[in-house]
């Protein structure tokens, strides 16, 4: 009989009840504070600040991108500082997939939250790490589907959280429960390490073969053409028709290089427009941040590929993933720094791009140059695809531990 029959088992024939999130939680709002007592250092007594975007969407995880820092006269309340067996929460976005989302505080830290986020603390009943992973179970989203309506999507008051309904075992049960799942979500943290290291050291190869490289120096503008797309908006996406590349998928759904779309449009739209040929680079000249600016997809389908305006398509004889990686390494992005215009959009021309330096081997060299930079590659994906399975592998075994009818309270 495996563990988890056996919990199973024991989860079936124990005393388990619906506990109400308003028994056995408490909701405490985080901080609000105005835009001018933001500070850009914390050193000087300045209060760390978490928010929503501190918590990674699918791995319920925190990070620490982008922390604001608040002036020491905000007012912080003791509730409001962040202590071990704390559940954070967003309570407030503008986007509906990231309102619910948590993390765990594993050891007290000197942070508050911002007003958008809240921390749940639990009673002596109820373990936190345990409603840690209800909480990022489907119940708890089905739960906030039906709860929140078109005039609360923005917000998860205290209101909406009281009335959430929970299976709530006894405290040795939830603790078997915890352990089994932590197996889970440790082995998933491990090989997230594991692929933070190979990209980093990924980036780093890639940066010392464009420095050291052994070849003529000429200009993206010598050995090829920027052309920029045509208009396209995401409404004109339809299932299936002519492949099209949009540059608000390219960040997030696309590598260095593809052999198919992740959107289409009809024929009848793609007639007139520019389109990107084989061998040819998708560019990103529209971002809101530096880092993301003048990424390149090279393209390695057979089809032509209509081209939106916030991107050019770079055309020429080169190896192209090879200038793929090139856009990907520390010569390219520290060129590109001086020529940046914008303020909240971040925008880069084809003339500044087409004066950029690239040293250009023969052609051998720069196959070669893709066959060891592909192998890199090839593992981070191998990592990644392994994060997956894993993920859903915990999401399984969740769902079915949680699967179980309690008695109301």
């Amino acid at each position: 009989m495996s563990k988890l029959t056996e919990l199973l088992d024991e989860i079936s024939s124990g005393e388990v009840v619906r506990a109400r999130f308003s028994d056995v939680c408490d909701y405490v709002r985080g901080v609000t504070y105005k835009k001018d007592q933001e500070v850009t250092s914390c050193t000087l007594g300045g209060i760390k600040l978490l928010r929503a975007n501190n918590i990674t969407v699918g791995s319920n995880t925190l990070n620490f991108d982008d922390v604001k820092c608040v002036s020491p006269e905000v007012k912080v309340s003791e509730r409001q500082k962040l202590s071990a067996g704390d559940i954070l929460i967003c309570a407030g976005s503008g986007s509906r997939e990231h309102v619910g989302k948590v993390a765990f505080i594993e050891e007290g830290m000197p942070y508050t939250f911002g007003g958008f986020m809240a921390v749940i603390r639990t009673s002596d009943d109820l373990r936190s790490r345990y409603f840690y992973h209800v909480l990022s179970s489907g119940l708890f989203k089905s739960y906030l589907q039906t709860a929140l309506t078109s005039t609360t999507i923005n917000n998860l008051s205290a209101r909406i959280m009281a009335n959430f309904t929970f299976p709530l075992p006894p405290l040795k049960v939830q603790q078997e429960i915890v352990q089994m799942l932590d197996a889970f979500t440790d082995l998933e943290q491990s090989l997230v390490s594991e692929l933070e290291l190979r990209t980093t050291q990924m980036s780093e190869y890639i940066d010392d073969i464009f420095e050291n490289l052994d070849a003529e120096s000429t200009t993206l503008g010598s050995v090829g053409k920027f052309t920029r797309g045509s208009s396209l908006q995401k409404k004109d996406f339809v299932d299936s028709g002519i492949p099209c590349m949009h540059y608000g998928q390219v960040f997030t759904q696309y590598g260095l290089s593809t052999k198919n779309t992740v959107a289409f449009v009809t024929t009848q739209f793609a007639a007139g427009k520019r389109t990107m040929k084989p061998g040819d680079l998708f560019v990103a000249t529209t971002s809101e941040n530096d880092e993301d600016l003048g990424k390149a997809v090279a393209w390695l389908g057979h089809e032509e590929v209509v081209v939106g305006t916030d991107a050019y398509i770079y055309s020429h004889d080169l190896d192209p993933k090879f200038v793929s990686y090139f856009f990907a390494s520390s010569s390219f992005q520290l060129q590109k720094r001086r020529f940046i215009t914008g303020t909240k959009v971040r925008r880069i021309s084809d003339k500044a791009m087409s004066t950029f330096e690239i040293k250009v081997p023969a052609r051998e060299v720069q196959q070669d140059i893709v066959t060891q930079l592909d192998a890199f590659e090839a593992l981070i994906q191998s990592i990644e695809q392994e994060i997956s399975l894993r993920r859903k592998q915990y999401e399984f075994y969740r769902d079915e531990l949680l699967r179980f009818t309690p008695r109301e309270t």
